[in-house]
């Protein structure tokens, strides 16, 4: 199995940035052309060959490739969900394309250092559609806020997860993405089952209105809490052998702090939380209908169940 680059992907924040770059809704494709033959795998080192050799456009430009080469790229569909893109592979859906983002070694020769928008011509003239890339180089000052924003809406503009920026073609990558919000209302809750904390809050079930009156599921959240917020859940027995506890005598000296927190705020029961409204924050809806990486932002005390709808999504 061949090995490739790893791409570890950092903060962006107060970070030199020297290009901008395009992140398209897709899947991961590396990609080896050893001697004759290409390989194509998944993020996760599955090999698709196969499926991809049925697309026929994309098997046409990749067994061109000259010997010795790695690329990276995404397979996509515009307007079409990155979740829908392995059952468009199984399908041989002609629709789906390639795009290349990075090529760490062509025909043998080493590009980890070179110019991306270099890299990106050479991968043009070969016939390979690349993301659309910008040389910005703002040095060690970032981007503002006000530039950011500008940015996330030309991606949603042009139906983009987002950019990616870079300091340079192999080095520094850094994801700006949307981030999209809605109102949801809480109709399940789930106790951890840690032995620490066991009862505390782990995650809320929630849910939005369809327009015939019935409830669509959205799925778990369970990012975005808090600690001490969770363990106002923690049932009272447990609490009291968590109060007797000496914290001070292992890694968990803070954890005594956040106790505090809670029993200031006093215990409450789980059930309180069902049809309370919650503002959440998530990146995309997946194909099965829930949200992708949803995140706990906020109550929404000023709202009730009847504001949260489909129509948001």
């Amino acid at each position: 199995m061949i090995q490739f680059p790893k791409l570890k992907f950092k903060d962006y924040d107060n970070q030199p940035v020297g290009y901008l770059q395009a992140k398209l809704d897709g899947h991961l494709a590396k990609i080896h052309m050893g001697g004759c033959l290409f390989h194509v795998y998944t993020k996760n080192d599955i090999d698709i060959t196969e499926k991809v050799m049925k697309i026929n456009h994309i098997a046409i430009l990749l067994a061109a490739l000259p010997a010795h080469s790695i690329l990276l790229g995404e397979l996509y569909c515009p307007g079409v969900p990155a979740t829908s893109v392995s059952t468009m592979l199984n399908n041989a859906d002609q629709r789906l394309r390639l795009a290349v983002f990075a090529a760490p070694i062509f025909q043998g020769k080493d590009l980890t250092d070179t110019c991306l928008q270099s890299v990106m011509k050479i991968l043009t003239l070969r016939g390979f559609e690349v993301p659309d890339t910008t040389d910005i180089q703002l040095g060690q000052h970032g981007l503002t806020e006000k530039r950011k924003e500008e940015l996330l809406q030309i991606a949603i503009k042009n139906n983009w997860e987002g950019w990616v920026l870079k300091e340079g073609h192999m080095v520094g990558w850094y994801k700006l993405k949307p981030v999209k919000t809605l109102d949801a209302f809480v109709f399940a809750t789930y106790a951890s089952d840690s032995q620490r904390y066991k009862g505390g809050l782990k995650a809320v079930r929630i849910g939005v209105w369809n327009e015939d009156g019935t409830i669509r599921d959205l799925g778990t959240v369970g990012n975005g809490f808090k600690l001490p917020y969770r363990l106002r859940f923690v049932p009272k027995d447990k609490m009291d052998i968590l109060l007797k506890t000496d914290w001070s005598k292992t890694d968990e000296k803070n954890f005594r702090k956040h106790l505090d927190v809670a029993m200031e705020a006093g215990l409450i029961s789980r059930n309180t939380l069902t049809n309370k409204v919650c503002e959440v924050a998530y990146d995309c809806v997946a194909a099965a209908g829930k949200l992708r990486f949803p995140r706990f932002l906020r109550w929404r005390d000023d709202k009730g169940r009847i504001n949260c709808t489909v129509e948001q999504l």
